[in-house]
């Protein structure tokens, strides 16, 4: 069981811990968790996390570069969302860069030990 993150992009507190109504901590569990473990992992920066700079996606080293290799960045991703606790098989992936803002548009499905997930959205680095 996890804490739950706000996932909804409209939100001010996007990307923050969810408080349910009542104010207090809300939890996320099953599929829902593995989703949002996969969500982390792909928005984790290379050299974010100081206990392991080897960790995370490049974006500012190899994605959001002049001519990218689309092919490296389909095998990162698909590589952080296969190795997600939990995951067993990406059943569907597509990824798109938007140069202008910095940002990637990924749509995925995987298969996971609690049943499919799927996620369409933007990915910011």
């Amino acid at each position: 069981m996890d804490l739950a993150l706000d996932l909804n992009p409209r939100s001010p507190t996007y990307k923050d811990i969810y408080l349910g109504a009542d104010g207090d901590l809300a939890t996320v569990k099953d599929a829902a968790g593995i989703k949002q473990d996969i969500l982390t992992s792909i928005r984790q920066i290379l050299g974010e996390w100081f206990l392991d700079t080897s960790d995370g996606v490049p974006y500012f080293q190899t994605i959001f570069i002049k001519n990218p290799n689309q092919a490296f960045i389909n095998a990162a991703f698909i590589q952080r969302i296969s190795n997600v606790p939990g995951v067993l098989n990406l059943l569907s992936f597509s990824i798109s860069r938007v140069d202008a803002t910095r940002s990637l548009t990924i749509n995925f499905k995987a298969q996971t030990l609690n049943g499919t997930v799927d996620y369409s959205g933007l990915v910011t680095g």
